[in-house]
């Protein structure tokens, strides 16, 4: 709509509630409002429209084509007015709960006390943003989100998640589950009033369709069981990439009978506000081209509600049918014909593996990672269902619509995408729990995404699940670590090398040639030597050279030398490169990087190095000497070092002093010391780097409980570790792989890093 188009809405809008204003009080009063004044306040509304009109179009706005606009400028009455609306920003990252069934190719969260994202039908493609219930009684307004102290439990040997949730005069309970056969999700509500009483209920539906919260259609549809709220992406121009096409629709119904609908725009005349402000129903029974709400509404009388509320998705072009009858089958079925057929699958998936049956923890991690797995690309198991690039930020917005609709910007990625180090290491988690298939999947999908011309035989920064590439920085970690993978499976017998041998060897000789430094460490922060990444790439050469030396295999025995003496080469001169003389600390220690490019480094000579995420005038530049991280730590982890090597065991000490953070669930570990990336750009304690110090303590015969605990008070009542101890995202894939790894390593009395041969040898 042209802001011209707007201006007349809003004032329109304004002089109407003027006139009733000025009735109402001619009522209260038993006089009547003169002429005049209702002209001046008339006249003082529309000013006030018209610089709140015009500020929304330029705090909230997004552009859109000439096309689109004329298309806008031509809509008929019961369309909403006020397109775009405001730009689209994302929930919270800390999730209450993230769930899916084992088959079907939906995966829904819940923050803030409701449903957060749902994705459909990958991993990486949000559908919506929120759902969630408000409630009129008497001259209260509840919000589910804001008004409830919520418990939240999962239900043993699934992703079924129950919360409970206490506020003035009311409880509220609500199980979150995802349908085994449809690709549907379904939240069922029971509420109790400690009294009875007429009441409306709202259900409120925020679409973020293909990932995008801008350029959706929301439309209010009369189907089979009453009326629904239909959603998809309505911006379509063409030039959207393939792997995300075809798109999808959905449909938000409720088992209630409802008595109006409405839909509108977020930060123009969206529901949630028209109901806050008393004017409900709105007028519109679609709203397209914007960030775009849709609601509906019902009349209850008694002391206690129960609903269903079901979101269903499809593909489909024949959508309404398919749709129309997935939902009316799932308002037929219990609770117990909903929820039975998920804990079949989960417990059937779950019996095959080895691990601490007491330990739900354990079983809640298993669960998350086997999550968040793409089941159209099995191998993909992206970072964390969560939408924000920053973690801390809990209102992150979609900066650039065109980018996010066209998913070459980065809005609309966050941690829904793959980061090769993080599936490395949730790789192994699934080999020490006994899943073979699944690391053997992961295995399958490094080898069909990697790169090639350009960085051949690397792989790219981050990837959707599909494997397109997404930020393109060169980690030297992320290429070592595949061909360890491939090693230990091959090992184990779960694979044949044949099969992945070019992988291996493409992957080695990048590693030859770009090797020693790194574009980027694990942190994905500064260039230069990283011991963490250094040693990553010791164990790749390793590995490729003992998968090259392999018996009854036309292998390349000189390759084998190569690799290996390559490796030994970077491992004797760790200490030439990287130890620290004459620190800040002393003598003797590894920071957590050398910066400068290969061969140019020189322990004795301390240069800056950035910190990324510190404030606008913060310092950001400290000598390289001072920061320290638990990189080195890899060393031990993997067997490359003696666990009690004595200027390992220095730099531990120092790392123990200067790195720990004490918490409310313990001491844990920063990323390093000065670290900013976190809420208030104040660096987190991280479980996954208590897991590696544990690990370590392992190794070095040293009492690891203290490490163990911490991830355990971190982690919520229903099983979902974070990324940090503060707000942050949550459940961190690599978060709870660590815990599996930590875990199994505390069985076996060893690093189940280090590869059995090592142990035997």
């Amino acid at each position: 709509m042209s802001f011209y188009s707007l201006l007349v809405e809003e004032m329109g809008t304004c002089f109407w509630q003027l006139i009733c204003f000025g009735k109402l009080q001619s009522g209260k009063q038993g006089g009547v409002m003169s002429k005049s004044l209702l002209s001046l306040l008339a006249c003082v509304g529309v000013i006030f429209s018209v610089v709140n009109a015009f500020g929304q179009t330029l705090e909230y706005s997004y552009n859109l084509p000439p096309s689109i606009q004329k298309k806008l400028n031509n809509q008929p009455s019961n369309f909403a007015p006020g397109a775009p609306g405001k730009i689209g920003d994302w929930n919270r990252p800390d999730k209450d709960a993230f769930g899916t069934t084992y088959s079907t190719p939906v995966w829904f969260t819940v923050s803030e006390g409701a449903l957060s994202e749902v994705y459909y039908p990958r991993i990486d493609r949000a559908q919506t943003r929120n759902t969630f219930l408000m409630i009129k009684d008497g001259n209260r307004l509840i919000d589910e989100r804001f008004d409830f102290k919520y418990t939240t439990v999962r239900e043993p040997a699934s992703l079924v998640y129950t919360m409970i949730g206490a506020g003035p005069g009311v409880k509220i309970y609500k199980t979150y589950t995802a349908h085994t056969e449809y690709s549907a999700v379904i939240v069922d509500y029971r509420i109790d009033f400690h009294s009875a009483g007429e009441r409306t209920v709202y259900l409120v539906h925020n679409p973020a369709a293909e990932s995008t919260p801008g350029g959706d259609t929301v439309q209010v549809v009369d189907a089979l069981f009453g009326k629904a709220l239909l959603n998809f992406q309505g911006d379509v121009r063409g030039d959207e990439p393939n792997t995300f096409k075809p798109f999808s629709k959905h449909i938000v119904a409720w088992s209630l009978p409802s008595s109006s609908a409405g839909v509108g725009f977020e930060g123009v005349n969206a529901p949630d506000q028209i109901i806050r402000s008393g004017q409900w129903p709105t007028p519109w029974d679609r709203a397209e081209f914007g960030n775009v709400e849709g609601a509906l509404s019902a009349e209850q009388n008694g002391k206690s509600i129960e609903a269903r509320v079901v979101i269903a998705f499809t593909e489909d072009a024949n959508w309404r049918s398919q749709l129309e009858s997935q939902v009316a089958s799932i308002f037929k079925e219990s609770y117990a014909q909903i929820v039975k057929p998920q804990i079949n699958e989960w417990s059937r998936y779950l019996s095959g593996l080895v691990y601490d049956r007491s330990d739900s923890l354990a079983e809640s991690s298993i669960l998350v990672l086997k999550a968040s797995e793409d089941k159209r690309n099995p191998g993909a198991l992206i970072a964390a269902p969560a939408k924000p690039g920053i973690p801390w930020e809990l209102g992150m917005t979609e900066q650039d619509y065109e980018s996010s609709r066209r998913h070459i910007g980065d809005s609309n990625g966050g941690y829904t995408r793959v980061w090769p180090r993080d599936l490395y290491h949730k790789a192994l988690s699934f080999i020490s729990v006994g899943d073979l298939r699944t690391a053997v999947n992961v295995a399958q999908w490094f080898k069909r995404v990697q790169l090639r011309g350009h960085r051949n035989g690397a792989w790219a920064q981050n990837m959707w699940v599909d494997g397109n590439p997404s930020w393109q920085a060169f980690q030297l970690d992320q290429v070592g670590f595949p061909i360890v993978l491939v090693s230990r499976l091959v090992e184990l017998g779960a694979i044949r090398y044949s099969d992945y041998r070019d992988m291996v060897i493409r992957a080695a000789e990048f590693i030859l040639v770009a090797g020693p430094n790194t574009d980027q460490e694990r942190w994905e922060e500064n260039r230069g030597l990283s011991p963490n990444s250094l040693a990553a790439a010791v164990e790749g050469l390793k590995a490729a050279a003992w998968l090259e030396a392999q018996p009854g295999l036309t292998t390349d025995p000189t390759a084998s030398d190569a690799y290996l003496n390559r490796a030994t080469e970077w491992t004797t001169k760790l200490k030439d490169w990287a130890l620290i003389k004459n620190g800040y600390y002393g003598d003797n220690y590894f920071a957590r990087m050398e910066v400068g490019d290969s061969n140019g480094w020189n322990p004795r000579d301390h240069h800056m190095i950035f910190i990324h995420n510190k404030r606008p005038g913060e310092t950001a530049y400290y000598r390289e000497d001072r920061v320290l991280d638990g990189g080195f730590l890899e060393w031990i982890m993997a067997g490359l070092v003696s666990p009690f090597d004595p200027d390992f065991t220095n730099t531990l000490n120092l790392y123990d002093r200067h790195v720990s953070k004490s918490t409310r669930y313990g001491v844990g570990y920063y990323r390093y010391n000065f670290d900013a990336y976190g809420e208030n750009h104040i660096g987190g304690a991280w479980p996954l780097l208590s897991a590696e110090r544990g690990i370590a303590a392992i190794e070095r015969k040293e009492d690891y409980r203290a490490h163990l605990q911490f991830i355990a008070n971190i982690a919520t009542p229903a099983g979902l570790i974070g990324e940090q101890d503060t707000v942050a995202v949550r459940p961190l894939g690599w978060s709870h792989g660590a815990y599996l790894l930590f875990k199994r390593s505390i069985a076996d009395g060893r690093s189940f890093y280090i590869p059995r041969r090592e142990i035997k040898r």
